[in-house]
C-alpha cells in the first residue's frame, strides 16, 4: 500500500484572530512510511512542495516531531523558545474518540468520519478517512482507524487540515539528508518531557510579563489568559495526577 519513506501530506495551519476571520498561518508537511513520520513546518508554496522534498534545501523548522509507530513514542527537537536545540521524548497519550460514523466531510476526495476526542486540556474535532488505514495526523493527533485529514479545537482557536496528499511519490524522499541535526541515539541526550514543557512555560511567563510591562499606565485588563491558553497542549497528565 505504502512504498518505502514516498508518501507525505501537506497541511494548512489555520488560525482564528478572534473576530471571526481564519487565515493560513502556515503550512506543515508529515512525511511518512508503515513505521515512523515525520512531521515539521514548511515555508515555501503547495506548489513547489514536490521539488523541496526531493531536492538539496534543508528543512528549516524550528520544531521538528518524529513519530515512532512500534515504539509508541515522538521524538521531539525544538527550538523555537531556547537559544540550543532541546531534544525530548513524548509517549503516546491516549485520546478517547468517540466516532460519529453518521457525520462525514469530503476532503481531498476522501470520505472523511467525524470523531470527538479530548487531549491534554482540550476537545477536539476530527475527521479520519479509512481510505488511508494508517494510524497518524498533524503533530501528535493518532489513535483513529485511519489518517487523520483535519482536525481543531472545539473553540476554533486553530485548524489542521489537509491541502494536498500524495502516495508513492516516484522519486525518492531522502528525509534525513534534509535535516540540519540528527535525532540522537543514545536517550540520555533527551531531556524529560516535563522538564521540556517547564522550560517552554517560563518563557512564556517571561514574554507574559515583558508584554504586562511595556502596557501604557492605567490600561484595565479586562481579563488575563494563562501561559497555555493559546498553546494546544494546554494541561498535561501529571498535573492532573496531583489534584484531590
Amino acid at each position: 500500500f505504502f512504498k518505502a519513506q514516498n508518501n507525505f501530506i501537506v497541511y494548512n495551519k489555520i488560525i482564528d484572530d478572534a473576530g471571526g476571520n481564519e487565515k493560513i498561518y502556515e503550512k506543515n508537511i508529515i512525511v511518512f512510511q508503515d513505521k515512523w513520520s515525520i512531521f515539521f513546518s514548511y515555508r515555501g508554496s503547495l506548489e513547489e512542495v514536490n521539488a523541496f522534498l526531493t531536492n538539496s534545501e534543508k528543512i528549516r523548522s524550528s520544531q521538528i516531531i518524529k513519530n515512532s509507530l512500534d515504539e509508541k513514542k515522538f521524538y521531539i527537537k525544538d527550538n523555537s523558545f531556547t537559544k540550543e536545540i532541546l531534544f525530548t521524548l513524548d509517549n503516546y497519550q491516549k485520546i478517547d474518540w468517540n466516532i460519529i460514523q453518521k457525520d462525514t466531510e469530503i476532503i481531498l476526495g476522501y470520505k472523511c468520519h467525524k470523531a470527538l476526542g479530548k487531549f491534554r486540556g482540550r476537545d477536539f474535532i476530527a475527521y479520519f478517512t479509512t481510505d488511508l488505514p494508517v494510524d497518524l495526523g498533524p503533530l501528535k493527533f493518532r489513535g483513529l482507524p485511519g489518517v487523520i485529514l483535519k482536525v481543531s479545537d472545539k473553540d476554533n482557536l486553530f485548524t489542521y487540515e489537509a491541502a494536498k496528499i500524495v502516495l508513492n511519490f516516484p522519486q525518492k524522499i531522502d528525509i534525513n539528508s534534509k535535516l540540519l541535526f540528527s535525532f540522537p541515539e543514545e536517550k540520555s541526550k533527551y531531556i524529560d518531557y516535563k522538564e521540556y514543557i517547564n522550560i517552554e512555560n517560563n518563557y512564556l511567563k517571561d514574554i507574559k510579563s515583558k508584554v504586562e510591562a511595556n502596557r501604557p499606565a492605567g490600561t484595565i485588563v479586562v481579563s488575563s489568559s494563562k501561559e497555555r491558553d493559546f498553546k494546544i497542549e494546554k494541561s498535561f497528565e501529571w498535573e492532573e495526577s496531583k489534584k484531590p
